[in-house]
């Protein structure tokens, strides 16, 4: 504002005192003439540049975010994949599935995408126009020649707000400032502003060459397609930190997803889900390791280390006091050297107890219970050892017990060598999911993986896209039960089911927890039947059923996918086509190509697995080879 704020607007100082805030909200300042400003706080900026520092970290190599190529094959590859999770915004089922259909080539694509994803565009059919129009499967007008340029990017489409600025100018001669004025017209559908606009987009057409029958057509196509056009300049910010994520992703996958976990540390949902997706996609994630963690999740050459402050009860200092130490010392061999060498008088029992139980000393050699039964006589004797040399007192013993590089550190008692006395897998995972908030190295479902998947319908993982009120079947694990009385004096039931992709809050009103109540039991593996239920405090599950898991009771024998096609049918990219269909729907079923040949057939196993049950993988499958070449077994 070019005079002090307060000639236009009532001002005071926001909560904290600091800043001057108009009393005014938003719409009315701008309505004022005022510039108004938004400025996003986006997780993603500090992702990209935690990604970058871990890949300096790792590689040595110094990247500058806006030096990253627009134009990089194997980011597009990535992108046309739908391999996306934890890219900004392209990492939803639907966006996964857009980009597949799509297979975006250049950053105008993807520009586009950002623009048409919304319900909008999505229910109109413009999308499934456009992804035509792409591919050729459409033919591709631009009303007239002379409008081309405008439109070419979008292959035919008015899918910019700017598009119907440029047209109105080009075609019709409207000045910038006029151009604006339908943009905001339409968009906020005001019917006397488009009534006196109207005259004048097509006389000016005309007056310009073009025929009045062709401009009054693309009013009211324009006119129709406003609603659901999107600002280009939003969409391209967008578009290139979508690119600049999915280039860290498809290059330095390790690195990006290690950021992508740190920026939602605390989150455990969130936690929950990219843990899976990096497991799924090779990149595992380890228990936190006193020799390798970090204070965040750290990108190791095995795959993703848990990082030390994400354990319950271990704070920023410890984690600093603990990696300075290594950091001047070398590993630590065993929980002795690393009570020698951390300062214990600034640690408790407790910490040193968390550690233990999610592994992070599990690389010295000793199993998890063997350190517990340790670890009270080693942190007694560290703490007595270290408050006597701050007040001065080192004993002759403890001066000779030292080698003369000091090696061992001044310790004169024998440390006991490893032994293969563990806790059960039950209690280990048990105490990781109390310290970490989830299952790291492994998980009570992972045995029954593939019957937990025949039972469901939706994997909790997937809840986050899920529309209100969808009903779906859920399968997992009960971890937590809350039962709750309620006026009537009758009983419900609020539990925590949690599958290996996610988990969530689900809720048993009394006529469906009072007929299931023996099934509801913490550590039970169930079935439920539930509602999806939106609301300002988030998703939960309104369960409908409950159903026992008896052990293989969902689970089935693989099947067998079979084409069965002529070898000159594979030619114009089918084969890559099919190479690409598969990494799509992952599974334990196999898919095989017989390709038929003047001396019979040959038999191709192609890829890992499938999941049969897949219908997109069926329907890609019969747009590459049709029906009659599909059977199972």
């Amino acid at each position: 504002c070019p005079d002090p704020l307060h000639s236009h607007t009532p001002d005071q100082r926001d909560t904290t005192g600091n800043a001057i805030v108009t009393q005014y909200e938003g719409n009315t300042i701008a309505s004022l003439g005022l510039l108004k400003m938004d400025f996003l706080g986006l997780r993603t900026l500090t992702v990209i540049a935690q990604a970058i520092e871990n890949i300096k970290q790792n590689h040595g190599v110094e990247l500058e975010p806006d030096s990253l190529p627009l134009d990089d094959e194997r980011t597009f590859e990535l992108l046309r994949a739908g391999d996306t999770v934890g890219v900004f915004q392209v990492e939803s089922p639907g966006m996964r599935q857009l980009l597949r259909e799509l297979k975006p080539t250049n950053f105008a694509d993807m520009v586009a995408v950002l623009a048409l994803y919304r319900p909008g565009p999505l229910g109109s059919g413009m999308v499934k126009d456009f992804v035509n129009r792409k591919h050729g499967r459409s033919r591709v007008t631009y009303y007239d020649d002379r409008l081309k340029p405008i439109l070419k990017e979008t292959y035919g489409t008015v899918v910019y707000q700017e598009q119907v600025m440029r047209i109105s100018m080009e075609m019709s001669g409207f000045s910038a400032a006029k151009a604006d004025r339908l943009r905001k017209a339409m968009g906020k559908k005001d019917k006397d502003v488009l009534g006196q606009l109207k005259d004048d987009w097509v006389e000016g057409a005309a007056a310009n060459g073009y025929e009045r029958k062709l401009a009054a057509r693309m009013w009211e196509d324009i006119e129709k397609f406003a609603e659901y056009a999107f600002n280009k300049s939003h969409s391209a910010a967008y578009g290139l930190l979508t690119m600049q994520t999915a280039y860290l992703k498809a290059h330095y996958p390790t690195e990006f997803m290690a950021a992508v976990l740190t920026s939602y540390t605390g989150k455990t949902d969130k936690i929950v889900k990219y843990v899976a997706e990096c497991n799924r996609a090779g990149m595992t994630v380890l228990p936190p390791d006193v020799n390798s963690s970090g204070r965040d999740f750290t990108a190791v050459p095995e795959g993703i280390r848990f990082g030390l402050a994400g354990i319950r009860g271990v704070g920023a200092g410890m984690v600093d006091r603990i990696t300075h130490a290594r950091a001047d010392g070398g590993p630590f061999t065993s929980l002795h050297d690393f009570c020698a060498r951390v300062d214990m008088l600034s640690i408790n029992k407790k910490t040193l107890e968390s550690l233990i139980k999610t592994g992070a000393f599990d690389s010295t050699g000793y199993t998890r219970k063997h350190l517990m039964a340790l670890l009270e006589p080693c942190v007694e004797s560290a703490v007595k050892r270290q408050r006597d040399m701050a007040n001065g007192q080192v004993s002759m013993f403890e001066m000779f017990s030292a080698d003369e590089d000091g090696g061992d550190h001044g310790f004169a008692d024998e440390i006991p060598p490893p032994n293969d006395d563990e806790w059960d897998r039950k209690m280990k995972l048990a105490f990781e999911k109390e310290m970490l908030g989830i299952y790291v190295s492994d998980h009570p479902l992972r045995e029954i993986a593939d019957a937990v998947k025949a039972a469901r319908t939706m994997s909790l993982g997937e809840l986050e896209e899920s529309a209100d009120g969808t009903t779906e079947w859920f399968a997992g694990l009960v971890s937590s039960v809350e039962r709750k009385p309620t006026r009537k004096g009758t009983m419900m039931a609020i539990i925590t089911l949690e599958d290996l992709e996610g988990f969530s809050e689900a809720v048993l009103f009394p006529h469906v927890y009072e007929k299931n109540s023996d099934l509801i039991v913490l550590d039970s593996v169930v079935r439920v039947k539930a509602k999806v239920e939106r609301s300002d405090r988030g998703i939960k599950l309104i369960v409908q059923d409950v159903q026992g898991f008896e052990g293989e009771a969902f689970t089935r024998k693989p099947r067998k996918v079979i084409v069965r096609v002529p070898a000159e049918v594979l030619g114009n990219g089918r084969i890559t086509r099919l190479q690409e269909a598969v990494t799509h729907y992952p599974g334990s079923d196999s898919l095989v190509l017989e390709v038929v040949t003047a001396e019979g057939y040959r038999v191709y196993k192609i890829g890992s697995g499938v999941d049969a049950r897949a219908g997109g993988l069926h329907a890609e499958l019969i747009e590459l080879f049709g029906p009659r070449a599909l059977r199972e077994e």
